[in-house]
């Protein structure tokens, strides 16, 4: 049987698109899953801080009596982190050591953006000569800084290869969320659970429907 150039050709073009399904099916595999378990934990967590806000919910700690807007946050986002480690290690099971090493490279980011953008925002607040994040607009300016720091993780992990839809989902939702936050006013927090938890919800519709075509 004689092989002509032609059919060479065809051959390898064959076996290139196929090693790009491959890579795109490995880097984007349990991402439909991430998107849908934040998309709805944005959703959750911003209609409960809107009807926080709305009726005055607030916490009680022994003496301290707090706004209970941003506790509300926190069993979110421990089952979010917890729910995320399950779907990972069961999108990749079976990792290469430097898949291993960039997992944890990527956690450590996580925390030490927070730990960062915290420690700044501790540092600018006390030397400010008045309260710095004080009533409502403090508050949404103060919930902004914090929601935009996953995206910019997300930014960082699309840049170093982790996906180039990363890229254009941290960006859009955080240039929405500078509208929102200029332009909302008390609506802000359900904006956020529409625009942020609605982008992650349809980019993960849109991850599982390319995953299902590459599989």
């Amino acid at each position: 049987m004689t092989i002509t150039a032609k059919d060479a050709e065809k051959a390898l073009n064959d076996v290139a698109a196929a090693e790009r399904r491959a890579k795109r099916y490995t880097d984007m595999k349990g991402g439909d899953w991430m998107s849908f378990l934040w998309g709805g934990i944005w959703v959750a967590g911003f209609v409960l801080q809107h009807l926080s806000c709305r009726y005055g919910w607030m916490l009680h700690v022994g003496r301290v009596t707090t706004s209970a807007s941003g506790a509300l946050w926190f069993p979110l986002v421990i089952f979010g982190g917890v729910a995320s480690g399950l779907i990972m290690s069961k999108a990749a099971p079976v990792r290469s050591e430097r898949d291993r090493e960039l997992s944890k490279a990527i956690g450590g980011m996580w925390l030490s953006l927070y730990a960062f953008v915290g420690f700044w925002v501790l540092i600018i607040s006390a030397s400010a000569e008045g309260p710095l994040f004080a009533g409502e607009v403090g508050d949404r300016v103060v919930t902004t800084i914090y929601a935009t720091i996953p995206l910019l993780a997300l930014l960082l992990m699309g840049l170093f290869g982790c996906g180039k839809f990363l890229v254009l989902e941290s960006v859009f939702i955080t240039v929405m969320t500078a509208v929102g936050l200029f332009t909302m006013g008390q609506w802000f927090y359900l904006y956020m659970a529409v625009v942020g938890g609605g982008t992650q919800l349809a980019v993960g519709a849109a991850i599982y429907v390319l995953l299902k075509r590459s599989a």
